[in-house]
């Protein structure tokens, strides 16, 4: 079957990037188009060392550029198959990701571990039209991998895109797949009655895929408890999350929603992010509102 090519977005910063190099040559498919994105927020002059001898930060510009310059040959010297190029974008990447990400069939970070990257990643997950594959701190597998890909269902909108994409992930490592819902039962009186009908009732869920992916094997995983404490117990040692990114209603921005962010905090194996269908309507609004402006 020949695979349709596909373009990777990789936002790449100073620490972390061979690490990421080192996933996206796992993850990249045969012709794919890769784009090295390095953000780089210009500095005033008084926030540059005194001792450079220039008045502006061109030497600290030409440093990022040199680094991105390397990581794209490095990249081409482990998948030559790729299409490699890289970009070096004059403004923050809460604002460079998105943007080059806009006609991305994939974008590729790293775990955010500072307040300023996670705030990158808060604005990438809202504004992307495509999943994001965040890579922690775990080195890529070596052989084949053949470890189930977990599929987190909490009743979003986009669950079943988050489904679609954790099949075609299992496929494609050819391994299982697990369905991963928290589940809170109204009373421990008839406990065993209501379990099987939740069981039923996410076997008929998933009977519309299987037939799509027969040599995917499924099994179901119910935890009594909420999303948060559920992803923090039973899926922060995975090896591949698939979970929608549902309506940020418990953070001031939009962004991540709160199970998201918990399941970003402790794992450190890739997590794949389905964009939610409130971050689209917002989109087309976005985009609807800028059409609809008087031109000066």
């Amino acid at each position: 079957m020949t695979r349709q090519r596909r373009t990777i977005t990789v936002g790449i910063g100073d620490q972390g990037a061979m690490q990421l190099l080192d996933w996206v040559a796992v993850v990249a498919h045969r012709g794919d188009v890769v784009h090295l994105v390095h953000a780089y927020d210009s500095l005033p002059y008084a926030a540059v060392d005194w001792q450079l001898p220039i008045d502006d930060d061109d030497l600290l510009y030409a440093a990022s550029a040199r680094h991105a310059a390397y990581a794209a040959l490095a990249l081409r010297r482990k998948r030559p198959d790729l299409t490699v190029d890289a970009e070096i974008s004059r403004c923050p990447s809460t604002r460079a990701l998105p943007a080059a990400a806009s006609e991305a069939d994939l974008v590729v970070v790293g775990s955010p571990h500072r307040s300023g990257s996670r705030s990158a990643l808060r604005q990438l997950a809202w504004r992307s039209r495509c999943p994001v594959l965040v890579i922690g701190d775990q080195p890529p597998p070596v052989g084949p991998e053949h470890a189930p890909v977990t599929v987190m269902l909490r009743d979003l909108p986009n669950d079943e895109a988050a489904l679609e994409a954790g099949f075609e992930a299992a496929a494609e490592r050819r391994s299982g797949l697990i369905a991963l819902r928290a589940w809170q039962p109204r009373s421990r009186a008839g406990l065993a009655s209501a379990e099987a009908e939740e069981q039923l009732a996410l076997q008929l869920l998933l009977s519309a895929w299987t037939p799509r992916f027969p040599t995917v094997g499924v099994s179901i995983q119910l935890r009594i408890g909420d999303a948060r404490s559920v992803v923090h117990q039973h899926a922060a040692d995975t090896p591949l999350l698939v979970m929608a990114n549902g309506p940020a209603a418990d953070v001031p921005e939009p962004g991540l929603d709160v199970v998201v962010d918990i399941a970003l905090q402790v794992r450190q194996a890739p997590t794949l992010l389905i964009p939610s269908s409130a971050s689209q309507a917002w989109l087309a609004y976005e985009r609807l509102d800028q059409l609809t402006q008087p031109v000066s």
